[in-house]
């Protein structure tokens, strides 16, 4: 009754090849936003549909974890100790998990994307929706390109973005065009 290791590999060797695409993905851009338009399989898009319809009628769960910052936190310290000059003693831990999902990303692109119905938007570049929370209620401004940005730049950028929001100055245009 378990599934085994065996198991898997036999389902891989029984399954039907791919079916080559009739034509390349469509590539396109929205303002400067470069995407990849993937049209989703029957089963995909069933999957797709079901989760989507479960998220907006059924209760939703929260999983927390957690992990061994030691590391990071150690790295923190030397961005601090470093010079001003440097611009690395301002970075936080957020600015560190940016960076990090901003890299992690573009090797799973299945998660910087949008479902659009019939298929995934898959963005080209990473650009991170950043909650901040304001005298208003919660906003979400748009790190864009955050994939080609150095951490120092990260850092910067989203310390401005979260001051814009807070202060009531932020584009309305960087607020809704987030990948992630």
């Amino acid at each position: 009754g378990r599934v085994i290791e065996r198991d898997i590999f036999a389902a891989r060797d029984q399954a039907p090849a791919p079916q080559e695409a009739a034509a390349a993905p469509a590539i396109a851009e929205v303002g400067q936003m470069a995407y990849e338009e993937v049209k989703l399989s029957k089963v995909r898009k069933v999957i797709a549909k079901t989760m989507h319809d479960s998220l907006s009628q059924m209760a939703q769960l929260t999983h927390h974890t957690s992990f061994d910052a030691t590391q990071m936190l150690a790295l923190r310290a030397q961005f601090k100790a470093a010079p001003e000059e440097m611009g690395l003693n301002r970075i936080t831990i957020n600015d560190m998990i940016l960076f990090a999902v901003s890299r992690v990303l573009k090797r799973h692109p299945d998660l910087n994307a949008h479902y659009m119905g019939d298929t995934m938007r898959k963005f080209t570049h990473v650009h991170l929706g950043i909650a901040v929370d304001t005298p208003r209620g919660l906003l979400v401004p748009t790190l864009f390109d955050a994939d080609t940005k150095s951490l120092a730049q990260i850092s910067r950028e989203a310390k401005q973005l979260g001051s814009d929001a807070q202060s009531g100055s932020i584009n309305p245009d960087i607020l809704s065009a987030g990948s992630f």
